[in-house]
């Protein structure tokens, strides 16, 4: 013992393993610093933690063989332990810096689709600033008529307006696209003038690029001059192309202006901001009366009002139905507003109509991602859970950063009893950091897979920071409480908290009331083994029109203890599931 001491002592192992643990600490504190500004990957800063433990086993081998002057020998035993050690680190260094886990979902969207675009918002230049909803609506109006070119995937709105502020390369490896297409708006007056870069994201090279400038009316023909530009550099560069990509417009520069500044306030998906958009699409269509699109977004805004529990079934369906009908009077190719009336049949329980118009809808834009989403989530409603999840997937795959596509996707998840599949959704949706309401939304699903593998506590946790991290909480995860408490045997304490929770969620809905708010109570009351209630309340839900709502009531896994009842296979039947 005593003679290795000495020999350590004389090597200066101790000095070199010090001084190296010193500098490796310093290193660690740098990469942590500069990682978030200049974007290092998690894989990189594993791959550097990894390498530095490699370096210590290493420095402490070269020490022992090296550390006593004059002893400059290279042995076999000391090649053997270098061999090894930069053997290890060849194997574990990539794989540490390669996506796992969580991260795989990321890079499951990096491979480059060869015929695919993703247009981005145009920059507003003007000097009042004040310009962003009409470069918004002319990028969404150019990719709603590229969507419609057979062979062409097009990256939806959501994903690709979140990155608006990204470098091309982070773009592309985003949403899996090999072309963007940016570009710029500055009006000044009665002049726009409107710069367009078609990019090549493998070597960041203008494919085609186009500036325009117009007076009044002629800003309407922009876009189609665009998409067709666009459409004969894709199929120069890429074999696809077609005649006719866009929307049907209106030769009414107010209304169109009126529209653009609808779909923005639409596209927010708050309840303020969808009444804002009722008026904007009212006005539009007083200025022209057959611009069928306006219709179409009068349609989705009477059908998510409803959804969103701020209008009743009987306000919100005859106008929808009425918008959607004449939309398609005046444009019966328009796929968007077949998809509207999809949703406002499924809200009447009409599944089989509802079926045939979302079918529709797909065959004239197959690359919406709404269409995909909304007969997805319907699909799973009808418990087919494998088409579901399929429909649903091609949503998340063209709008990949869409927090509300991959929710819905996580419901649809558990309702397939896929309980880790719907976690696994949930914490990406965090993960990805989208659009906070939803991944707020995303908690319902999150919290209800937790309780169904038995993981109480967990849950339990997670709602407490969800209330005291937010001044106020959705209607629904008022109710998220008590059930947990109800699941976990704490009885009393969770009839307290529902009677509380039911008053307050109650003063927040117009009449106090909505189809969902109903289904969210009847969940507690089965938790709580109060059957009798929870049929009373279910029934009022389908009083009031529950069809297409949060929870999938068919096969809804906290509704198991009714299931095979006669009263609970009565309430099945008035949703005249097919």
């Amino acid at each position: 013992m005593k003679n290795l001491i000495e020999q350590l002592r004389r090597r200066a192992l101790f000095q070199w393993a010090l001084a190296y643990l010193g500098g490796a600490w310093l290193l660690l504190q740098i990469v942590d610093t500069i990682a978030e500004p200049w974007g290092l990957s998690d894989g990189i800063e594993r791959g550097i933690q990894i390498s530095l433990v490699l370096g210590f086993l290493l420095t402490v081998v070269l020490s022992w063989y090296h550390g006593e002057r004059g002893q400059q020998r290279v042995t076999g035993t000391e090649l053997l332990l270098v061999t090894l050690l930069l053997g290890a680190a060849g194997i574990l260094v990539p794989r540490a810096m390669s996506p796992r886990g969580s991260d795989a979902a990321a890079a499951a969207t990096t491979a480059l689709e060869p015929r695919s675009i993703a247009v981005l918002p145009f920059a507003d230049l003007s000097a009042s600033e004040d310009q962003a909803y009409f470069g918004e609506g002319m990028a969404e109006e150019i990719l709603s008529g590229l969507s419609r070119i057979p062979g062409l995937r097009v990256s939806a709105r959501t994903s690709a307006f979140l990155l608006r502020n990204d470098d091309i390369a982070t773009v592309g490896a985003r949403l899996g696209v090999s072309t963007v297409l940016e570009g710029s708006v500055r009006r000044e007056g009665d002049l726009v003038r409107i710069s367009v870069q078609l990019i090549d994201v493998a070597t960041e090279s203008y494919l085609w690029s186009g500036e325009y400038d117009r007076r009044g009316g002629a800003v309407l023909a922009i876009q189609d001059e665009i998409a067709q530009e666009v459409a004969r550099a894709l199929e120069f560069e890429l074999g696809v192309g077609g005649d006719g990509v866009l929307l049907a417009n209106t030769a009414n520069p107010i209304a169109y202006d009126l529209y653009l500044r609808g779909r923005y306030e639409w596209n927010q998906r708050t309840p303020e901001a969808f009444r804002r958009a009722l008026g904007f699409f009212e006005d539009a269509l007083a200025a022209d009366p057959n611009y069928a699109v306006a219709y179409s977004g009068l349609a989705d805004t009477y059908v998510l009002l409803f959804e969103y529990q701020r209008i009743p079934l009987e306000e919100a369906i005859p106008a929808a139905t009425a918008a959607a009908r004449r939309a398609l009077s005046l444009e019966a190719g328009l796929g968007e507003a077949r998809t509207s009336m999809g949703e406002i049949l499924a809200a009447q329980r009409e599944w089989a109509a509802a079926e045939v118009e979302y079918e529709q809808a797909l065959d004239l834009s197959p690359g919406y991602a709404t269409g995909h989403h909304w007969y997805g989530y319907f699909l799973s409603h009808l418990g087919r859970h494998e088409e579901a999840i399929a429909h649903l997937r091609m949503g998340k795959d063209l709008d990949p950063l869409s927090a509300v596509i991959r929710r819905d996707l996580a419901a649809a998840l558990f309702h397939a009893r896929d309980f880790e599949g719907a976690l696994t959704e949930a914490a990406e949706c965090e993960r990805l950091a989208l659009q906070p309401p939803w991944c707020a939304g995303m908690a319902a699903i999150r919290l209800r897979a937790l309780e169904a593998v038995g993981r109480h506590i967990e849950a339990e946790r997670q709602a407490v920071e969800m209330r005291d991290g937010s001044a106020i909480l959705q209607v629904d995860a008022l109710m998220d409480l008590p059930r947990i408490w109800a699941g976990m045997g704490r009885l009393a304490e969770a009839r307290s908290q529902l009677a509380v929770e039911r008053e307050r969620a109650g003063d927040r809905l117009p009449g106090g009331s909505s189809p969902a708010f109903h289904v969210w109570i009847a969940e507690v009351l089965v938790a709580l083994g109060d059957h009798e209630a929870a049929y009373a309340e279910l029934d009022l839900a389908m009083d009031l029109g529950f069809a297409i709502g949060p929870v999938l009531l068919r096969g809804w896994p906290p509704f198991d203890p009714l299931r095979g009842t006669d009263r609970f296979e009565a309430i099945l039947e008035r949703m005249r599931y097919p």
